[in-house]
């Protein structure tokens, strides 16, 4: 299976937003936390089906985890983590 680019970061971004921890998403969408670790870092990438169920999750609209623009708030998320990691 592919694994979409961008997706992971997006999640990450969304939940951090949230103020979930990976443990808080898997009480809210029943995804193990193991799988949502997975996703996260890019090693797989969740079906459509469980795309929905991670945005219901997070309380998005599921076209904002698989868009190539993600919203503006994931943005600044992304680029806070980058400036705290010096990139």
């Amino acid at each position: 299976m592919d694994v979409h680019p961008t997706i992971g970061p997006k999640l990450r971004a969304w939940r951090e937003i949230r103020g979930l921890a990976l443990r808080g998403l898997e009480e809210r969408t029943g995804i193990p936390f193991s799988q949502l670790s997975r996703y996260e870092r890019g090693l797989e990438t969740p079906t459509y089906a469980r795309s929905l169920v991670l945005a219901k999750g997070l309380g998005v609209p599921v076209e904002d985890l698989w868009s190539h623009s993600p919203a503006p708030e994931v943005w600044r998320a992304l680029r806070v983590r980058r400036a705290a990691r010096g990139a």
